[in-house]
């Protein structure tokens, strides 16, 4: 097991450069797909950072909702899997003062049980505007922490009967 910051710049990482948001609407942003033998564990509740902004440079409005969802290779539509977030406290915490300890609190996502995606099923973020705008994805920031597994470490898992609530090591509890 290995931490893993996923982010724009993650090789597991599909999005556009631009997406446009319509009012009402949720909309995918990113999608990440680990590669063939490999997973990764998004654990409950995790300290995400992020700033988005859209094409003029400018931070989408505090009332913009986030979700995670997530699909599967066979599956047509992505299922839901944590609570709306509005972007308001990541618009409050500057990009710096979100590797602050104590704006930890105020970062973390609702994801009430540690989420596996094993190789080819996808993580997808979704966010919806009260106006609309262009998303920058080029101009934005989105890291989530996560621990890497093997195809092999999650077989192991899966013969001892785990409940995917993985043991993290201590040195990566403090991310």
């Amino acid at each position: 097991m290995n931490q893993r910051v996923l982010s724009l710049s993650d090789e597991w990482a599909s999005y556009s450069d631009t997406v446009s948001l319509k009012a009402g609407q949720a909309i995918k942003i990113l999608e990440i797909v680990p590669p063939r033998k490999s997973a990764f564990v998004v654990l409950n509740n995790p300290a995400i950072r992020m700033k988005l902004r859209n094409t003029a440079g400018n931070e989408l409005p505090a009332d913009t909702k986030i979700c995670f969802a997530g699909k599967s290779s066979k599956e047509m539509l992505a299922t839901q899997l944590s609570a709306e977030k509005e972007y308001r406290a990541y618009k409050d915490i500057t990009e710096s003062d979100q590797y602050n300890e104590k704006y930890q609190e105020a970062l973390t996502f609702p994801v009430e049980t540690d989420l596996l995606f094993e190789e080819l099923e996808k993580l997808e973020i979704f966010v919806e505007v009260s106006a609309d705008t262009t998303l920058d994805l080029t101009k934005s920031k989105i890291e989530i922490p996560s621990v890497e597994l093997t195809t092999s470490e999650v077989q192991e898992m899966d013969l001892l009967g785990a409940d995917y609530e993985v043991d993290i090591p201590e040195e990566y509890e403090e991310y």
